[in-house]
């Protein structure tokens, strides 16, 4: 599918942007890393199971910000974290309005995504678990995203980034609708 030249690069690439980020970060004292683990599609990683493994550690809450969202597994960790006693909360893009089986598994077991409420698309791909672990980049919520995209997650330990995150979440929260209300939002339908 992709050459290992192109993966080379890409890695390189996507390597060299996470560096830039965190001496960006690192260069007005603002946010500590504890640690960072990223994690790049195709290759020999599973996204997935990264993703699924850190919602299986979570103790309070999850909050999740997506852009599509069809993951199943992903879907199935949340449901599990929830049972657990651990809040799971979702916002998504308008496109999920038009709803799938992993949305309608959610729901099946309490968890009712919310629609951010914003002009353009709701681009995020985040998680952030409890009050320490970060996971975003491009990584969609998706078999796709784990199959047949390139792609990249970067999981980052860190209490001053979860807070900075977790407030921006929470914000969005206010801007976003529940997904079985009849907003004046418009209903996405990529098909038309």
């Amino acid at each position: 599918m992709f050459s290992e030249n192109k993966l080379k690069k890409l890695a390189v690439i996507l390597s060299s942007t996470l560096l830039l980020f965190v001496f960006i970060i690192k260069k007005n004292d603002k946010v500590k890393f504890d640690h960072i683990e990223a994690c790049f599609i195709p290759s020999q990683k599973n996204c997935t199971k990264m993703i699924i493994r850190e919602i299986g550690k979570a103790k309070n809450n999850v909050n999740v910000q997506a852009y599509t969202w069809t993951s199943i597994d992903i879907s199935e960790a949340l449901i599990e974290a929830k049972r657990k006693g651990v809040e799971v909360k979702i916002i998504l893009d308008k496109i999920n309005t038009c709803k799938n089986a992993s949305i309608d598994l959610l729901q099946k077991n309490n968890i009712t995504p919310l629609i951010d409420r914003v002009p353009g698309i709701a681009h995020n791909k985040i998680i952030i678990i409890d009050d320490e672990i970060t996971i975003t980049g491009s990584f969609n919520f998706s078999k796709s995203g784990q199959q047949r995209n390139l792609e990249n997650v970067i999981k980052i330990h860190s209490k001053e980034l979860n807070k900075i995150y977790r407030s921006n979440w929470r914000y969005r929260e206010k801007l976003s609708y529940d997904i079985n209300s009849n907003s004046s939002a418009i209903k996405y339908k990529p098909w038309k």
